[in-house]
């Protein structure tokens, strides 16, 4: 397990986690990565708002950080203003 504190965005901070699991396919055994994130407000002694993971796996630590710290951004912009919501229609 890897864990990774992003820069602060918009007032909140973000810590993502990425875990490794070792699946089998016809080149053998193979690891694969999946993310997930939480978003804590900058303010002092504040409670996590959201700890969310992602039903999606990764070939590389590196592009499931990015995911995640992405997918972060997204909650943040949607919560401080829904109207900019950009994902997939309820």
């Amino acid at each position: 397990m890897e864990m990774q504190s992003c820069a602060p965005y918009r007032g909140f901070s973000i810590d993502l986690t990425v875990t490794s699991t070792n699946v089998v396919s016809i080149d053998g055994k193979q690891s694969r990565y999946s993310v997930s994130w939480s978003v804590c407000s900058c303010a002092a002694h504040s409670a996590s708002i959201a700890s969310l993971p992602a039903d999606i796996d990764f070939m590389s630590p590196d592009e499931a950080f990015s995911y995640g710290e992405t997918r972060a951004h997204v909650f943040i912009d949607a919560c401080l203003d829904p109207g900019v919501y950009t994902g997939p229609a309820r």
